[in-house]
């Protein structure tokens, strides 16, 4: 059975290590330079993809000017010209009207042009059909990247235990040396493949619609942009609150496993000595 010092392990260093961010990421990106011709194939699918996915709703736009534009030009008198439909709505005191529809190109008497809503509509497809398979092309590198990475790591820690002297195994909990290896690896594994490619997307797709949404509107994108800071906010205070938690869910995940290996391991010495429920 494990002494004080399996205890101490499962107590004090797990903490220490786990709270060490800054110094874990940067050896977890050393490990992502190996791989950099894959990961710059993946940039630039993503990039492409989110560029294709902003694009989207501007075309589509283009598809709901051309319908709206049919069905005004459809209200207005044939054989008059666009100047003259709107100085006959100012006329009329629908000043608001003519104004907005000024920004409209419509042709009076002439309704929903459908072919070339057809061909806006085919092409708004093909955009959106692109950046699905560029982004299943994004999330395969990444996979790829992520597995080579992991397994790396597995290689590494093989490595490790095999050159820990057995002084260590005599005091550390071998539940929680097992915890190591499997839980804390399989979380890193579960983590990468969840953020590492919706980080990359998300980021660039924030680029890409502000910059649209600025070049549509500045007054709106600014609005928009008010809601950020306060976002950061509660989104750091719940990062700074949760990681403990995390942290301690991980340690006691370590204990239990080490009280479960050592109980089915012992098993015929607890029942030799009668303690089954002490243990």
């Amino acid at each position: 059975m494990a002494g004080p010092g399996g205890r101490m392990m499962a107590g004090g260093a797990p903490t220490d290590r786990s709270m060490d961010f800054k110094g874990s990421s940067k050896r977890l990106l050393k490990r992502f330079g190996r791989e950099k011709t894959s990961l710059w194939l993946m940039l630039g699918a993503v990039a492409v993809s989110v560029a294709l996915s902003v694009a989207g709703p501007k075309i589509l736009g283009r598809a709901t000017d051309l319908i709206f534009a049919g069905v005004v030009g459809r209200e207005m008198a044939e054989g008059t010209t666009k100047a003259q439909a709107l100085e006959g709505l100012r006329e009329n005191g629908s000043g608001s009207m003519a104004d907005m529809l000024s920004g409209v190109d419509f042709t009076p008497g002439q309704g929903i042009d459908f072919g070339a809503v057809g061909n806006v509509l085919l092409l708004a497809l093909a955009v959106y059909v692109g950046a699905g398979l560029l982004m299943l092309v994004a999330t395969r590198l990444s996979i790829r990247v992520i597995n080579r990475i992991v397994f790396q790591l597995r290689e590494d820690l093989q490595t490790k235990l095999a050159r820990l002297p057995l002084s260590y195994f005599d005091r550390a909990k071998r539940g929680e040396v097992l915890s190591r290896a499997t839980n804390d690896i399989d979380n890193i594994s579960q983590t990468l493949q969840q953020t590492m490619g919706q980080l990359i997307n998300s980021l660039l797709t924030i680029v890409g619609v502000l910059i649209v949404m600025f070049w549509i509107s500045p007054l709106l994108a600014l609005v928009a942009l008010v809601t950020i800071p306060l976002s950061v906010v509660v989104a750091t205070q719940v990062g700074k609150r949760s990681q403990p938690q995390f942290v301690q869910q991980w340690r006691v995940t370590g204990t239990l496993n080490a009280h479960i290996e050592e109980m089915y391991t012992g098993h015929t010495l607890v029942k030799v000595f009668g303690r089954q429920e002490e243990s």
